[in-house]
C-alpha cells in the first residue's frame, strides 16, 4: 500500500472503483454509530435507569448533528 496512491483529492482518476458524493459519504461513515447505539441502547441492563438515559442523551444529540444535520 505504501507504493499506491490513495485515489482521491489531487491523485483521483476515473476507473478507481464508485464515486460518492462527500456528504453522502460522511453519512455512511458516521451513521452506524448512531444506528447500533439506538438499536443496541434498549437491550442494555441499564436501559431503563434515568441516569443511563441523561448520560446517552448528548451523546445521541452529538451524533444525530453529525450525522444528519451536518452533511445537509
Amino acid at each position: 500500500l505504501k507504493f499506491l496512491q490513495a485515489p482521491y483529492g489531487k491523485h483521483h482518476r476515473p476507473g478507481w472503483g464508485p464515486n460518492l458524493s462527500p456528504p453522502l459519504a460522511w453519512f455512511l461513515m458516521e451513521s452506524p454509530t448512531l444506528w447500533f447505539t439506538l438499536y443496541l441502547f434498549p437491550f442494555g441492563n441499564n436501559s431503563s435507569n434515568p441516569k443511563s438515559i441523561i448520560l446517552i442523551t448528548p451523546f445521541l444529540i452529538h451524533y444525530f448533528h453529525r450525522t444528519i444535520i451536518y452533511p445537509l
